[in-house]
């Protein structure tokens, strides 16, 4: 078939220049599938929807990029995607549209990506809030943060405070000049990239370490899966570290070494710890358990748990 041609998938393709690049791109994509685990306080059952959701999503992620990625080696021409693809960058499926389902069916695309960014950008302001919810209930941010909105449950005031944030970044960015798309979008989606990618793959190595000391998990989840997944993370890591100016754009300067701020932000977390645990041990030992529930034989600790959620009054 000409439309979805098998050389795609052939050895020499797959395996040809660019390849580290292009796996980056791909692991990139993926992020965010995984935080259907956020809302598992939020949820009826969450021991089985929470799977269920994450595996859904991959499935259907992956199925989607593949099918439309073919497709378009297919519109475009084996020989021809990595010159025609190099010449038009950000343009090339609007070009597609234009000459498979014209103007008005381009036009629809362009709606349907900005409608999918604001989808994305609401998605990760979400899971941010949840993120926040769950540091109060260690301890480790102010209490007024992890309050509950009296209709609808969320965790609104940390989404106030994420706004804020965001706002303060904006101006910072606007006040010296930087293109508010091409410099901070994408330095701070590389930023949040080896953000999100490096804690993952601390918290893959983490279930091996709970195995260790006595939880009783099963040699496939407790060891198996957990290192598979921490092979993949971290070579994702490497990946998008190695490959920074790339994802960014960014030839050189501040926004090259942005990633070193993951690293001073791990060390002032690990001296915080250490802190902790010297002044306030009982504290130390409750962090990352408001949620940790035993199965019903008491065998295993998957489950969140639901504590008592601290819910504002209505005004």
């Amino acid at each position: 078939m000409h439309a979805l041609p098998g050389s795609s998938f052939s050895w020499h393709a797959a395996t040809g220049p660019g390849l580290g690049v292009s796996l980056m791109f791909a692991f990139v994509s993926f992020i965010g599938f995984e935080s259907a685990a956020l809302y598992g306080k939020e949820a009826r059952n969450p021991r089985h929807s929470v799977p269920r959701a994450t595996c859904v999503a991959a499935v259907l992620i992956s199925g989607f990029y593949a099918l439309t990625s073919w497709a378009a080696v297919g519109a475009i021409g084996p020989g021809q995607v990595r010159e025609t693809a190099g010449k038009q960058l950000g343009d090339l499926f609007f070009n597609l549209g234009d000459d498979y389902l014209g103007a008005a069916g381009s036009t629809v695309l362009q709606i349907m990506l900005c409608s999918s960014l604001f989808a994305a950008t609401l998605a990760l302001h979400s899971a941010a809030n949840r993120y926040a919810q769950v540091m109060v209930d260690d301890g480790l941010l102010p209490a007024f943060l992890g309050r509950l909105h009296p209709r609808f449950g969320s965790p609104h005031l940390a989404g106030v405070a994420q706004v804020a944030m965001c706002a303060v970044a904006a101006v910072a960015f606007a006040a010296g000049g930087l293109d508010p798309y091409a410099n901070m979008t994408t330095s701070m989606l590389g930023l949040g990239t080896v953000g999100i990618v490096a804690p993952q793959a601390l918290s893959a190595l983490s279930a091996v370490a709970l195995r260790r000391k006595g939880t009783r998990l099963g040699w496939w989840r407790g060891t198996v899966v957990p290192l598979l997944g921490l092979a993949g993370l971290a070579a994702t890591l490497w990946l998008v570290v190695g490959n920074f100016d790339v994802l960014t754009g960014a030839t050189g300067g501040v926004v090259t070494r942005l990633p070193w701020v993951i690293v001073l932000v791990a060390v002032l977390g690990v001296l915080w710890a250490l802190r902790l645990r010297a002044v306030a041990p009982e504290r130390y030992r409750a962090l990352a358990t408001a949620y940790v529930a035993p199965d019903a034989d008491g065998t295993d600790i998957a489950a969140p748990a639901h504590p008592p959620a601290t819910v504002s009054e209505p005004m």
